[in-house]
């Protein structure tokens, strides 16, 4: 399964297109020049992964190989993760399908050669949630809760998303502790001082450096990019390119004011663009096809591939969640999932947002796979040989629709070299 993962990780990096995509430029311009020494950590994103690729242009040069070849082993060591997670909780086989699931799904293929804090963020990320699972089922967990702790604090200075949910997670270790109090204390203190010194300790020193208390800079943009006036987005543009920090201001300001317009079926609405747009074409991936001029075939052949599996990991996963055991871990996994999936729907709803629930709904989603082969789920009738191939067959058949129907009209008009060099998604060469 690894080798595997490994594989197909090694020959996206090696295929991978020449043009920055969005927020890549930014990424790898800071990894550079922290490289060659010609300037300091901006907080302009959270630091780590501009860390991250500094330590490996200061290693391997200033090529793009190199670092692509590293987030293939990071991608290939999450593929190991999201098995362990799948057998803590269900067993061997459930850990073995997750694993196989998200090995092979093409945007976590394809996003470890690109350059997007994700690939590092999915790492800590799953490493936290072992880490925090494992301890709601052991006596001496303390090492457990302190790496939890410190996978956290460094997720978050990655990507700035999980901040709040950090305290979410310090009750479950509360709730899930011993049930004397001081042991509690302890435990939880294990968790959280860790967590706080790194990430309080960054936004100290850009308070002294920049006179802002913050983590990034672009914190708020994601919000506004989701909810604003369209009259709004170039005077945004304008004060941010002068002032970072008045752009972010003014970013929460006209996000929240839209927001109120909005209501009461804000989130109504949100939520049902959000889910809509999960089955368009419009991932990471691609796009960096439309970038390279790449043909409508290539594209349609990658969409039978996504959106079949997406289908399985998603619906897969809210069944296997309503049919799994309870527990803390499931829990714990659900408040996690529902956390990313409300920032995915507040904010633009961006591909690399849903990216990483992904893995906890691969662990799911296995689970409910091997219950309804194996005729533990009230809907393993439909796993019967004849009925299994009649919804395979429907399934197949709706996928036929929506490509002539929806995706391959838009293919003839995107791949127009017109609308490739489009100021929206900042494309640069490397």
């Amino acid at each position: 399964m690894l080798g595997l993962a490994l594989a197909l990780r090694i020959i996206a990096a090696f295929v991978a297109t020449d043009l920055y995509v969005g927020d890549e430029y930014a990424y790898v311009t800071a990894g550079r020049n922290l490289a060659t020494g010609q300037s300091s950590l901006l907080p302009f994103y959270p630091p780590l992964y501009s860390c991250f690729l500094a330590i490996i242009f200061n290693v391997f040069g200033p090529g793009l190989l190199a670092p692509r070849l590293v987030q293939a082993l990071l991608g290939t060591a999450v593929t190991f993760l999201v098995y362990l997670i799948g057998k803590h909780i269900h067993g061997k086989r459930e850990g073995l399908l997750a694993a196989f699931l998200f090995a092979v799904f093409p945007e976590a293929i394809g996003f470890c050669a690109m350059f997007y804090s994700e690939n590092l963020f999915l790492l800590l990320l799953t490493v936290g949630i072992l880490a925090v699972m494992k301890s709601f089922t052991r006596d001496s967990s303390s090492w457990l809760l302190l790496a939890a702790g410190i996978c956290f604090g460094l997720a978050t200075l990655t990507r700035e998303i999980l901040v709040f949910f950090t305290l979410l997670a310090s009750a479950f270790v509360w709730t899930n502790g011993p049930m004397f109090r001081f042991a509690r204390v302890q435990r939880t203190l294990l968790f959280i001082v860790p967590l706080l010194l790194l990430v309080g300790g960054y936004m100290t020193s850009n308070y002294y450096r920049f006179g802002h208390f913050v983590l990034s800079a672009n914190h708020w943009k994601p919000l506004f990019d989701g909810n604003h006036d369209p009259h709004d987005a170039p005077i945004h543009i304008n004060l941010w390119q002068r002032d970072i920090f008045a752009g972010e201001r003014f970013a929460r300001e006209k996000a929240f004011e839209e927001i109120c317009k909005a209501q009461p079926l804000w989130i109504f609405r949100k939520t049902a663009a959000s889910l809509t747009g999960m089955w368009t074409p419009k991932s990471f991936l691609y796009r960096q096809l439309i970038f390279n001029k790449a043909s409508s075939g290539k594209i349609i052949i990658l969409a039978w591939i996504s959106t079949p599996l997406l289908a399985l990991i998603v619906f897969g996963g809210i069944l296997g969640f309503g049919a799994a055991r309870s527990g803390p871990s499931r829990w714990f996994l659900l408040s996690l999932l529902s956390y990313l999936l409300l920032v995915h729907i507040v904010t633009l709803g961006l591909t690399r947002y849903r990216l990483p629930f992904l893995p906890i709904l691969a662990v799911y989603s296995s689970y409910f796979c091997l219950a309804l082969l194996n005729g533990r789920h009230r809907l393993c009738r439909l796993a019967r040989p004849p009925r299994l191939f009649a919804t395979c067959t429907f399934l197949v058949g709706l996928l036929c629709i929506w490509t002539a129907v929806f995706l391959r009209p838009r293919l003839d008009v995107e791949i127009n070299p017109s609308t490739i060099s489009s100021p929206d998604y900042g494309t640069q060469r490397r």
